[in-house]
């Protein structure tokens, strides 16, 4: 029988023993999530925290906005102590806010955001035009995804009543908090005014769970002093800027691809098979043209390292990349079990593929550009803020998390494409892609992308390479003029014109009227009924071959370095 000295002397060796495996345990399991630049706030949970840098980025983010009114349409002025008049002149409405609420409406045409630190209140005139019925499907189109409880969120109620002396139709939702994101606005409620069966003015409130009730009295008492007329839109005038940038330089350890004033680099999307680089071959020598730029798609399911060698193998050919990360898992953008890969990601659950990644790339130190979730503003992409809330902010801060990582580990190489569709559809004022924009320090290229998609469908009818690029790039230089743009993807389809003419007359137009325009990329290939094949006949072939013969496209763009 053991003394008990001998006990306590027991007792001390076991919780050394005990300890030092716990150190040992800890030590292992801190290992599986420290891998080389990762840091750790909570080793218990072993989750990546960002949550300190995403708020000072977000914060910069909306400083940035707040305060951006250059429209003499929209005047905020001071009733007393406590309130504010915001009278929008443009769209002919006015009301009275809380003093405490800061006005952002810098460059989303007349989109008001009233923003505090526990809410934000977007208001939208909708002119409509059509029958009430359809009013109302156009509501029930909107919350298609809302009312179906889909993904994160829950629908809470549906009404109609009176605020003041005008009906509302109204829907309240939440949203399911994001992990590690202070003061998450995650509870919602839509307001919606029908004004005589052709306008509805809207109002989509976002706010904290633990400010509802505060928040929801101040809204609707301001609704209540809610006042609008009739006006006559007149279309404002904007002088299209000069561009900001002369010469592109994409450089790194062996490849380095200038771009002079003047010059375009013609790029290529072709599908990835097993005969992937024969058929590129192939064209190539049909073409009498070598490409030297290339876009690829990868998704959530894509590892770095199952996809590397490709990359690699690319940049071995002395190929520069534009990567199109698109955040989903299944069902090309729409996972139908009722799961956002956005979401997920903001809660960190792709920060550990999304590190690889950003490892992954950096390591190649060659130049690579990143398209994440490209045509944000069409409901066939699940980023779209369709199917999450009508809450574009969402994007903006996953886009935010992505530049985070990437930041962290230093992939200097590495340059952020923000990449809408031409058409914004359903085209409702909340899908505007300017809402998606996640700020000048986090986009380094602007990308373009507009189809002449033919006739094939009921709905289709034939763009020529100027209706589909004249005004987009107007509007992009009136935002943008800072930034280079790329066409990140276009083409033209066979049926419904004259394919040879498109290709003959618009690419001759591309390489000489956007000089902004430094990068253009073909999306070579059938999708569905769209045949987008730059050889899809020999007219078309002819036509491209003789184009891509014009001055300003480049050739032996990329110089490999010995």
């Amino acid at each position: 029988m053991l003394s008990d000295n001998e006990d306590k002397r027991k007792g001390i060796f076991l919780i050394l023993v005990y300890s030092i495996c716990f150190l040992l345990l800890g030590s292992s399991i801190y290992s599986l999530f420290v891998q080389e630049d990762i840091e750790i706030i909570d080793e218990n949970s072993g989750e990546i925290a960002f949550s300190d840098i995403l708020d000072v980025k977000m914060e910069h983010y909306i400083s940035g906005l707040v305060g951006g009114n250059e429209a003499e349409e929209i005047v905020l002025g001071q009733i007393d102590n406590q309130t504010n008049l915001l009278t929008n002149n443009y769209d002919g409405y006015s009301l009275n806010i809380p003093s405490e609420w800061s006005l952002d409406d810098k460059d989303h045409q007349y989109i008001i955001h009233l923003r505090s630190e526990m809410h934000k209140l977007s208001i939208f005139k909708h002119e409509v035009n059509l029958s009430f019925e359809e009013v109302m499907n156009y509501l029930l189109y909107s919350n298609y995804y809302v009312r179906k409880d889909y993904g994160p969120i829950t629908m809470l109620s549906e009404e109609t009543r009176f605020i003041g002396d005008k009906p509302f139709i109204i829907y309240t939702y939440d949203r399911e908090p994001i992990r590690g994101i202070k003061k998450d606005l995650c509870r919602y409620r839509q307001y919606h005014l029908v004004h005589e069966n052709d306008t509805i003015y809207s109002f989509q409130l976002k706010t904290t769970q633990e400010s509802w009730d505060q928040t929801i009295a101040m809204v609707e008492s301001s609704l209540e002093t809610f006042g609008y007329w009739n006006v006559s839109k007149v279309q404002v005038e904007r002088d299209i800027p000069e561009r900001e940038v002369h010469g592109v330089e994409l450089t790194g350890d062996r490849i380095n691809l200038t771009i002079p004033d003047e010059k375009n680099v013609f790029g290529l999307w072709h599908a990835v098979h097993n005969d992937y680089w024969t058929e590129v071959k192939d064209l190539e020598e049909n073409l009498d043209f070598e490409f030297e730029f290339f876009m690829e798609y990868f998704n959530f399911n894509d590892v770095f390292s199952k996809s590397e060698p490709y990359i690699s193998d690319h940049y071995d050919q002395g190929h520069v990349l534009l990567i199109s990360l698109q955040p989903f898992t299944s069902s090309h953008g729409r996972d139908y079990d009722g799961s956002v890969v956005l979401c997920d990601m903001l809660n960190g659950d792709y920060d550990r593929y999304l590190f690889d990644w950003a490892r992954g790339l950096r390591d190649l130190n060659e130049p690579v550009l990143l398209r994440f979730g490209n045509e944000m503003n069409g409901d066939w992409a699940q980023w779209c803020s369709w199917f999450y809330g009508l809450d574009p902010d969402l994007f903006i801060m996953a886009w935010a998390r992505i530049h985070t990582i990437f930041d962290y580990v230093g992939a200097d190489n590495v340059l952020f494409v923000w990449n809408p569709h031409d058409r914004t559809y359903p085209d409702y004022d909340w899908q505007a892609q300017y809402l998606y924009y996640p700020g000048d320090d986090m986009v380094d290229w602007i990308g373009l992308t507009a189809y002449n998609n033919g006739v094939t469908r009921p709905t289709e009818f034939w763009r020529d390479f100027e209706e589909c690029y004249s005004s987009l790039y107007d509007e992009y230089m009136i935002r943008y003029s800072d930034k280079p743009f790329m066409i990140t993807e276009f083409a033209c389809n066979e049926i419904g014109g004259d394919k040879s003419e498109w290709i003959n007359v618009g690419l001759n137009s591309l390489f000489e009227d956007y000089p902004n325009i430094w990068i253009s990329v073909w999306w070579n290939g059938v999708d569905d009924t769209w045949i987008y094949d730059l050889d899809s006949t020999r007219e078309s072939q002819n036509a491209a071959k003789n184009v891509l013969r014009h001055p300003n496209v480049m050739r032996d763009a990329v110089q490999i370095k010995s």
